[in-house]
């Protein structure tokens, strides 16, 4: 009996990354809380942490992590978060650390 090779390449790896590009796009669109509330995703803040840091509600942190999904076209919270690594880690913006 033969077994399939279900080695990944390195292209193949990066295929779940397809939607990044898209949603980097878009984040100069967000307004400067919910750039706030990114950058608490990107840090792996819960709702709770993050309200506590930019010192509002969860409530207002629900809020804005939905509508930055929206605004991003992305699918979760990690995504969202992914992005806000990226603009951190990778092009160094400042404005995405949190305080």
């Amino acid at each position: 009996m033969h077994q399939a090779n279900n080695t990944l390449t390195w292209h193949d790896s990066l295929d779940w990354l397809s939607w990044l590009p898209g949603a980097l796009a878009e984040v100069d669109r967000l307004t400067q809380q919910q750039r706030a509330v990114l950058s608490c995703l990107g840090a792996g803040m819960d709702n709770r942490t993050a309200a506590r840091t930019l010192h509002r509600s969860e409530a207002t942190i629900r809020l804005h992590t939905a509508e930055i999904m929206r605004r991003l076209h992305v699918q979760s919270r990690l995504q969202a978060g992914i992005v806000a690594f990226y603009l951190i880690a990778i092009e160094h913006r400042p404005w995405f650390q949190p305080s």
